[in-house]
């Protein structure tokens, strides 16, 4: 395992090559000129706060993130703030820990809109970000003879209820004196969540330099890999036998097309600027491109009769055509 430090930070999700401690970030273009400067990734993060963000030189931006695909679950949030409903829910939780998890996944469609935008300007990388933070859950503390505090994941105390409320509270007594801890659920612990959603990096070498060098260069996609093994996605461009990973800059030229491949027979999206332009069904696909822009590929899996989004490719740049080359 590679691990490289960094931190969510002054809107970013930053990877320094420096110690940021003490610092004055000053303004958000200051501060990633800074980092950038130094060889450093930045990412915008938590597009739904700053959509108007326009940072020259940043790295990417977070195309999705679990955190703010949970804010828009407003029915859901309103249960997991009712105790009674929670523990009527337990089962559920704790047969399919990673399938209630996954329910708040919806397709990203306001950060995949700003991320097109962005990319018209410039190249940006996406990536993913699973928030994980092991903090959503109930823990019901026995208090006093005829009472029980209902506390969330970290402890801090929520409300106080008559132990008659809590349904089979004579059972979760058994063996229990006061102060104990009756009940525990916890749904995001970190083997879930940041099994949900991965940002899968085509590296040359396994070493922080080819991790900084893909994230760079956009040779990287995101995949929600609680749905299945993303193992062996490709999308790229060839022309005259050359191929361009994802995340390329090329120009167009005659006979070029894009090619998609996935482990498991997908619904394909084809988008160019932010449009669909073309879609199918296989574990592959092929698309002769006839005219320059910001392409990329969105697969999507039929699961249990609806269809889900498994894997966001990064883009491929394509310029328009130069007379200088054959």
């Amino acid at each position: 395992m590679l691990l490289i430090p960094g931190a969510e930070t002054q809107g970013f999700l930053v990877f320094p090559t420096f110690s940021l401690q003490g610092l004055n970030p000053g303004t958000p273009q200051e501060f990633s000129d800074l980092i950038r400067g130094r060889g450093g990734l930045m990412f915008v993060s938590h597009l739904e706060e700053r959509m108007d963000w326009n940072i020259g030189g940043v790295s990417g931006v977070e195309v999705y993130n679990t955190h703010a695909d949970f804010k828009d679950e407003v029915k859901m949030i309103a249960a997991l703030r009712n105790p009674l409903w929670l523990l009527h829910a337990t089962e559920m939780f704790r047969k399919y820990p990673q399938e209630s998890f996954s329910a708040l996944q919806d397709y990203p469609a306001d950060y995949l809109k700003r991320w097109d935008q962005l990319c018209v300007t410039a190249p940006h990388t996406g990536v993913s970000a699973n928030d994980a933070h092991q903090n959503v859950g109930l823990i019901i503390r026995w208090v006093a003879d005829d009472k029980v505090r209902v506390e969330d994941a970290l402890g801090k105390p929520l409300i106080e209820l008559d132990v008659a409320a809590i349904p089979g509270s004579e059972g979760l007594r058994k063996g229990k004196q006061v102060g104990d801890v009756l009940f525990r659920l916890l749904l995001d612990p970190y083997e879930n969540s940041l099994r949900h959603v991965g940002t899968h990096l085509l590296l040359t070498e396994l070493s922080e330099r080819a991790v900084r060098e893909a994230l760079t260069a956009g040779r990287a996609f995101v995949s929600f890999d609680w749905l299945a093994d993303s193992t062996g996605f490709d999308f790229d461009a060839v022309s005259d036998s050359q191929r361009h990973n994802m995340g390329s800059q090329l120009a167009m030229t005659r006979g070029l097309t894009l090619h998609g491949q996935a482990p498991l027979a997908v619904h394909w999206r084809l988008l160019r600027n932010g449009e669909v332009i073309d879609e199918s069904t296989g574990r592959t696909f092929r698309f002769s491109v006839a005219e320059p822009g910001n392409y990329r590929a969105e697969a999507w899996l039929d699961i249990a009769g609806e269809r889900m989004l498994w894997i966001l490719s990064n883009p491929l740049f394509i310029g328009p055509y130069d007379p200088s080359k054959p």
